[in-house]
């Protein structure tokens, strides 16, 4: 067949096409064309081969490239002979043998965002030796916060920030492909890339320059993304993109901490508070519906004795204190006061109910659970009420503190992770408190519980409303799309207080108005809420606990390890202000 037809315009028969050539099948007289390495053209003259060079000038961008007929002779392609041989030859001496690099520890890349906790809940169950927070800019606040939160860990990380210019998606690529170069030259056991964080370009960034580099890594790799919608972890850089179940492994104090505030006390922290719990015949008697009737006049008594409790403490010295309802008289010592009450409008308060409820059952529960002594006179007009607070603050618990205790029992039954009531928070120096925090499944649920009346009776403002904004500011800097919301109260909002709690801040509201099915919808919606966080445990896992901090004032004291502390003139007054300001 002729050469010129089979093969173009060629100069020569062609009997073999080759990609690599073999030496040893040729023999003298026989005819190379194409491209070699000089050395071996040399050869090919020592055997009496010769060999035709194919020259071209071939543009960069074309190298390395199969090229048409026409592309060959665009670029000058020609044939041409050339004499070679060696003239001189010298070895390259070995070189100092390059030291292997010693491995390094395992690394997490976190790239910052606003929601923290999907960095904590990626670390905590995957965890490294090194952190490496990735932070634009905008996120320095958050970064800080983040890193303190590693600070405070058993056998803590180190942790390092690195200032990431987000300007541009070809600059964050930039960045990363820097990065992933200097971590593919070490011997890490496992590099773990966080790509739940950050903004969205970061983490495509990410995600596309680790996995062009993946083989580099190995098995080493991870690309840690936390589901939080569908509770599980999945691997976006493994090649079979595995997942693993979420783990509930955030307490009260991690969801607090990674929002910059601090545990500073817990009332359920205190000595002997576990006696609270199990008083359910009390709670009972005051979730009933007959209550409501006779509660208020309760709360307004123990109003007037607070007031007394308070001058003292502030060494005014008063006795005495009186509203349109009764007259209070000091009758005890700050360790165990007692008042002496009389009634002076008996008709405005309904004094007849309470003093049904006190001569009856409810007298009874408070003198069986430990909380008061109740002695009323035989014309029915007088009452004495003796606390012992060498154990605790009844005085605070009967205020109105019995709601957040009986909600706080029903979230330990429930089974939630951890739960604290009475919490007092700061950050950054500013002071505030929740009356119940409970954590389930790495959310948080913040409860404000109230025991009076909340309607607005013609003022502008109210405790409702003040709680509803607590609640949607506050708890919102707790935990963004992590926390939920919810008021629970004995009395009726007003209307535009329910309205704006329920359409415009997320905010759960419960209204007992002596509703037979208050304690049971209560109950509902924690079972579905528990149920609703709750993440599976696998063998040899437990949701992490945290010991909140003594309220301050209180002190263990007595015999034979049995811890009371000393009832404190300010740790009274303190939490008896605080319990009479839910009503």
């Amino acid at each position: 067949m002729d050469a010129k037809a089979k093969h173009g315009q060629l100069p020569f028969a062609i009997d073999r096409m080759l990609d690599h050539l073999d030496l040893s099948i040729l023999k003298k007289g026989d005819v190379v064309v194409g491209t070699l390495p000089i050395r071996m053209i040399a050869t090919l003259q020592t055997m009496g081969v010769k060999f035709w060079s194919l020259d071209l000038e071939t543009p960069p961008a074309q190298r390395g490239k199969e090229l048409t007929g026409m592309q060959v002779y665009r670029y000058g392609g020609r044939f041409a002979r050339y004499e070679v041989r060696q003239k001189e030859a010298e070895e390259v001496p070995a070189g100092r043998a390059r030291k292997a690099a010693s491995p390094q520890p395992s690394i997490s890349l976190i790239p910052v965002s606003a929601q923290l906790a999907p960095a904590a809940i990626g670390w905590l169950q995957m965890r490294t030796d090194q952190v490496c927070l990735l932070a634009s800019p905008a996120m320095k606040k958050q970064a800080s916060a983040l890193k303190q939160w590693f600070s405070s860990r058993e056998n803590p990380p180190k942790v390092v920030v690195v200032e990431w210019d987000d300007s541009s998606y070809a600059v964050l690529l930039e960045q990363v492909e820097d990065l992933v170069g200097e971590l593919a030259m070490d011997l890490r056991p496992q590099v773990v890339v966080n790509l739940t964080g950050g903004t969205k370009p970061m983490s495509m960034a990410l995600q596309r320059a680790f996995g062009k580099r993946a083989e580099a890594f190995g098995s080493a790799l991870h690309g840690l993304y936390v589901d939080t919608e569908h509770r599980q972890l999945e691997d976006l850089l493994s090649p079979h993109r595995p997942t693993l179940p979420m783990q509930g492994v955030l307490n009260i104090a991690d969801m607090l901490a990674l929002q910059g505030f601090k545990v500073a006390s817990a009332q359920s922290a205190a000595p002997k508070y576990g006696d609270w719990l199990p008083r359910a015949s009390l709670f009972d008697l005051l979730l009933s519906r007959g209550a409501i009737d006779w509660l208020p006049a309760w709360y307004s008594l123990l109003d007037l004795a607070g007031w007394l409790l308070d001058e003292r403490k502030n060494k005014k010295g008063k006795r005495l204190a009186s509203n349109e309802f009764a007259s209070i008289k000091w009758m005890g010592s700050r360790k165990q006061p007692s008042f002496e009450i009389s009634i002076v409008g008996a008709g405005k308060q309904n004094w007849s109910g309470l003093r049904r409820a006190l001569s009856g059952s409810f007298g009874a529960a408070l003198l069986r659970c430990g909380v008061a002594q109740v002695q009323l006179s035989d014309t029915g007009d007088r009452l004495q009420l003796k606390f012992d607070l060498t154990a605790r603050d009844e005085l605070a618990f009967a205020a109105g503190g019995w709601l957040e205790v009986w909600l706080a029992k029903q979230f330990a039954d429930a089974g939630v992770d951890d739960w604290a009531q009475g919490v007092e928070v700061s950050r950054a120096g500013v002071k505030n408190e929740f009356d119940l925090v409970v954590a389930c499944g790495n959310r948080l649920l913040v409860v404000e519980a109230k025991t009076g009346g909340l309607n607005r009776d013609g003022k502008q403002d109210t405790r409702a409303a003040e709680a509803v904004y607590k609640l949607d500011a506050l708890a919102e800097k707790l935990g963004h799309y992590f926390n939920d919301r919810w008021l629970v109260t004995l009395r009726g909002l007003a209307s535009m207080d329910a309205e704006r709690a329920r359409k415009n801040h997320r905010i759960r509201v419960f209204e007992g108005q002596g509703d037979p099915k208050f304690t049971a919808s209560v109950h509902d919606a924690i079972r579905k809420w528990v149920e609703s966080c709750r993440l599976p445990e696998s063998e040899g896992f437990a949701p992490s606990h945290f010991d909140p901090p003594k309220p301050t004032g209180s002190r263990a004291s007595g015999k034979s390890g049995d811890a009371r502390p000393e009832a404190c003139g300010d740790q009274m007054t303190n939490a008896f202000m605080k319990a009479r300001n839910t009503h």
